[in-house]
């Protein structure tokens, strides 16, 4: 007993030996499958200084922002610290120590200006991807005096 469709439609293993019909739907398979592979949500970013990549430590990372910062109008004078989450990763034989940098503090010969901030808040985030909560900028202590 074979079960047709209303109006007068072909069962559907007739309908499916029609290659065009056939082909449609080994198309919609094979792009439902590949809609179907998992991806990768967190992709890293591309920045300009990143830990994971280059396989700097906190000191290096320390050394190449405060260069960079000293070389930007307005900021003068800078020390810097770097807090990162620590990570190790093996590359074949080699060793590389970097991570996730939790924190930036800058203190800026010129920390009080609201320019000079916003230009260190926006070097800082560009280049680690660091929320604006995790970036202190204070003005820098000229006195040699100790207090």
């Amino acid at each position: 007993m074979e079960q047709k469709a209303d109006r007068g439609q072909l069962p559907v293993w007739q309908w499916m030996k029609n290659k065009n019909n056939l082909i449609i739907i080994v198309l919609i398979g094979i792009i439902l499958l590949i809609a179907a592979i998992p991806t990768n949500a967190k992709k890293e970013g591309n920045s300009a200084i990143s830990a994971n990549k280059e396989g700097e430590n906190t000191t290096e990372l320390e050394g190449r922002l405060k260069a960079i910062l000293e070389k930007t109008q307005g900021v003068g004078a800078v020390e810097v610290m770097i807090t990162q989450k620590e990570e190790e990763h093996a590359y074949f034989s080699e060793q590389k120590k970097g991570g996730e940098v939790l924190g930036v503090l800058v203190a800026a010969e010129h920390g009080d200006d609201a320019v000079v901030i916003k230009k260190i808040m926006e070097a800082v985030q560009a280049l680690f991807e660091v929320d604006t909560h995790r970036i202190k900028i204070v003005k820098m202590n000229l006195n040699k005096s100790g207090g």
